[in-house]
């Protein structure tokens, strides 16, 4: 179903290694695991492709309102109440379990929206120089560059697989309501859906599986729908969009 939405992806972007493009072009997904990430960062130092954090939520403590609950061990039931303001040099962090970091991949892609393009008429629009500029960053080396442009059928094969997929929410670490705090402590395969916002330009999309039957996913459906671009041609092209599809944007 087509429906209106505040600001809707308008289509996926991948970058692919030139040895792999052909693989991808058949529909051919491949999945890094959660720990790959974190050593990248470990052992490179650079966070642009990789996240020590990935897979966790950090929260800092430095609201004077919020309240922090200790409980005494080894008697449950009993705790004691701290304002906020003591806990100000606190970091709370939600994580993963390292069996999950180890066995759980992701392949990422660069979602952009409505937001992302300034209009020229009606239904045209051209790519925003900091949007392109934010691409520029993510397009590590001599990568090609690919279009998804039909979401809706992209995430209707995706339901088929039970995968978990959809955008990355950019998050303040100093920011985080009880309730959230509550649905992710319940809920850790979500984790990898949220960054700290310091990464909000890359705009990612990801998808989650269990590496336990391979890193290997095919998508037929990619393999009929995607479409080979440059960077230039999306710097340059007026684009046209209607009928915009709402994503699986509920994570």
């Amino acid at each position: 179903m087509f429906i209106k939405e505040k600001d809707p992806i308008v289509f996926l972007v991948k970058f692919v290694r030139p040895k792999f493009a052909s693989d991808f072009m058949n529909g051919n997904l491949y999945f890094d695991s959660l720990e790959h990430i974190h050593e990248i960062e470990q052992t490179t130092g650079i966070s642009k492709w990789g996240d020590i954090n990935d897979g966790k939520r950090k929260h800092k403590l430095n609201n004077n309102d919020q309240k922090a609950q200790v409980t005494i061990s080894p008697s449950p039931n009993k705790h004691i109440i701290f304002p906020g303001k003591y806990f100000s040099d606190v970091s709370l962090t939600l994580s993963m379990s390292e069996d999950n970091y180890k066995s759980y991949g992701i392949t990422c892609f660069v979602a952009l929206r409505l937001s992302d393009f300034y209009p020229v008429s009606d239904h045209s629009y051209k790519l925003k120089i900091m949007t392109y500029n934010d691409l520029i960053k993510m397009q590590e080396g001599i990568r090609k560059v690919f279009l998804i442009p039909d979401i809706g059928s992209f995430e209707h094969q995706l339901k088929t697989t039970n995968l978990k997929f959809g955008s990355v929410h950019y998050y303040d670490i100093r920011l985080l309501s009880p309730e959230k705090f509550r649905r992710l402590n319940n809920n850790p395969m979500e984790l990898p859906f949220h960054k700290e916002n310091k990464f909000a330009y890359q705009r990612e999309y990801r998808i989650l599986k269990s590496l336990k039957d391979g890193s290997k996913m095919t998508l037929p459906f990619l393999k009929t729908s995607i479409k080979e671009t440059s960077m230039l041609y999306l710097k340059r092209y007026t684009f046209t969009f209607t009928n915009l599809y709402v994503t699986n944007d509920e994570l």
